[in-house]
């Protein structure tokens, strides 16, 4: 009786052993798991930090790849065309008020902004689109101008007899009448008619303007006209 209790107990002592023994491992296993799950996070944390990183750089010589490629594009446009830039107004800002049947002299800086000469017969001439058919010139020679020049151009005209706001639009042109370069304007408003006996031209002579003008300034959007 005592013999089987000796073994009895022997067994229990092993089996307490054993199972000591199992949770030393398992808790061993468990503990080298949880590092090698915590390694395996930061090397995906590090590669997905590197995949975006490499994705901004791409990103990045993407954009400054754009950014060159259009500027070369630009380049290349004014490589080969002639580019009219208006600089200022000399003389008669936007909505002047000016006296009736009077000579008037508009002044305009323009810059050549191209990479090509304007030619010798360059000339600014006057386009009716949108205008009135003011009294001056159909064209005024300017001649060459080199790349980023300036050049100041004038066209003397006279102001119509009748009140009323006027507009006439300009451009450069090459002496075949290629047009090029962003539309300049003259723009002014009577405010009074002049007396007929105070008329210096001929009575009989046809008059080129509407008896009140509704032309209005050209809206922001109409400031440059490319071509």
């Amino acid at each position: 009786m005592m013999k089987e209790n000796a073994q009895t107990e022997d067994d229990r002592e092993a089996i307490r052993d054993f199972k000591e023994h199992m949770r030393t491992e398992c808790k061993a296993m468990w503990q080298d798991f949880k590092k090698d799950k915590k390694a395996c996070k930061a090397e995906w944390k590090e590669g997905k930090k590197g995949e975006k990183a490499q994705w901004k750089e791409e990103k990045k010589r993407d954009k400054e790849g754009k950014k060159c490629g259009k500027k070369c594009d630009k380049e290349g446009e004014k490589s080969d065309r002639l580019i009219a830039r208006h600089v200022t107004d000399v003389t008669i800002p936007d909505n002047s008020e000016l006296p009736a049947d009077t000579p008037v002299t508009k002044t305009w800086r323009l810059r050549n902004a191209g990479l090509l000469a304007w030619p010798a017969d360059s000339q600014l001439i006057f386009i009716s689109r949108r205008g009135d058919n003011l009294n001056g010139p159909e064209r005024v020679f300017v001649g060459a101008v080199e790349p980023n020049q300036e050049v100041e151009v004038s066209v003397t005209f006279i102001t119509p007899p009748e009140p009323g706001r006027y507009i006439g639009y300009y451009r450069m042109a090459t002496g075949d009448g290629v047009k090029f370069g962003q539309r300049v304007w003259v723009s002014f408003i009577i405010t009074s008619a002049l007396a007929p006996a105070a008329r210096t031209a001929d009575p009989s002579a046809p008059l080129l303007y509407p008896a009140v003008a509704t032309a209005k300034a050209p809206e922001a959007a109409d400031d440059v006209t490319m071509y």
